[in-house]
């Protein structure tokens, strides 16, 4: 018989199913964040009201957050199994390649069937014509159009730069890890130091890198301390505790999304972006993941999320095609999904993964 999941514990199963949630959410607020996005098509949102399918939706930017926060739990564990075997270059360099194999494969599929149908790779990479398209084009395939804010494919893509930074940013964590938390306080005051100015002036942007340091080293505190399992153990083998514990953890996570709507992001970005996304982790790991079955459907979305992420933006006007909010985002997943699917045949017939195994 199947054992049942331990309560409060992230294993590499617990990480996928995280990011088959995080897949879902990235979805839906792609789909219904505002309402120009379905422009022209008749959507119903019943039996909710449109509002409020727009602010879930809006919400669901802790999408990146939560990413973020997988990034940092296992990048941290990663160096900290490392540390002592070799040098930080040559685990950042491995690390890279492991990270970033699957984005150079879906980016020169999506170049070439871009170029062929609408001629956009070239009109976008050439914009500007001569070498700076060549330059353009091999800073994009290195995830790195955002750090260096130049043309990119897809702009959804910008997240790549962020997971750039994070490898890059591991081993000088790890070496402060006894500091972490200093670190993380640091890294808030910081941003808004360099950034300068007063106000809107502070925030680096939605899309920016930095925006999303907070979670990713709050990802690497929960590595370092064991925050998840130090969490369950808290009233475990107690019914009523647990309920408790929940209570609570869902009064916070409301808390945090009427703060997430009403508080100015330019002031306060780290709670959308660091604490509001950390209580929906806490909440999903503990009482979410054990359940077997939906560990195992949403861990099948997360082992296929980096080519959905990559690709799910090419087909979202095919998706309105459903009519109510519900359909359009589960068909829209449904076409990333299948599409990721046969990606990874192709991979699998031209020995890409079996290559770059070699390549580390």
């Amino acid at each position: 018989m199947e054992q049942r999941p331990a309560r409060g514990a992230f294993d590499r199963e617990a990480s996928a199913a995280l990011k088959g949630i995080a897949i879902l959410m990235m979805v839906f607020h792609h789909c219904f964040r505002v309402a120009k996005l379905y422009d022209g098509y008749a959507v119903s949102f019943f039996p909710f009201g449109k509002q409020q399918v727009m602010n879930a939706a809006f919400a669901c930017k802790i999408c990146v957050s939560v990413f973020a926060f997988i990034s940092g739990y296992g990048l941290f564990l990663s160096y900290q199994n490392y540390a002592g075997k070799g040098t930080a270059t040559r685990w950042c360099t491995k690390r890279y390649v492991k990270t970033f194999s699957g984005y150079w494969f879906v980016w020169v599929l999506s170049a070439v069937i871009l170029q062929i149908v609408d001629g956009r790779t070239g009109r976008i990479l050439l914009r500007d014509g001569g070498y700076r398209g060549f330059l353009y084009g091999l800073i994009d395939l290195n995830g790195l159009a955002r750090l260096f804010d130049t043309p990119t494919l897809e702009f959804n893509w910008w997240y790549m730069s962020a997971a750039f930074v994070f490898i890059l940013v591991t081993p000088l964590l790890w070496r402060a890890r006894d500091e972490l938390a200093l670190v993380l306080a640091g890294s808030v005051v910081l941003l808004r130091v360099l950034n300068g100015g007063s106000g809107k002036d502070v925030f680096t942007g939605t899309c920016s890198v930095y925006a999303f340091l907070s979670p990713f080293l709050l990802g690497a505190i929960f590595a370092r301390y064991e925050l998840f399992e130090r969490w369950a153990a808290i009233g475990s083998g107690k019914r009523w505790a647990r309920w408790y514990k929940l209570i609570v953890m869902l009064w916070l996570l409301i808390a945090c999304y009427k703060l997430y709507h009403n508080v100015p992001v330019e002031y306060f970005w780290e709670l959308r972006f660091g604490v509001f996304p950390v209580v929906f982790v806490m909440i999903c790991v503990e009482y979410l993941l054990p359940v077997r079955w939906l560990r195992k459907a949403l861990g099948f979305l997360g082992r296929y999320s980096m080519n959905m992420y990559m690709v799910h933006e090419f087909f979202r006007p095919f998706a309105y095609a459903g009519g109510h909010f519900a359909v359009d985002t589960a068909l829209l997943l449904g076409i990333s999904l299948a599409v990721s699917v046969a990606i990874e045949a192709v991979k699998k017939v031209l020995k890409y993964d079996q290559w770059v195994n070699k390549l580390v």
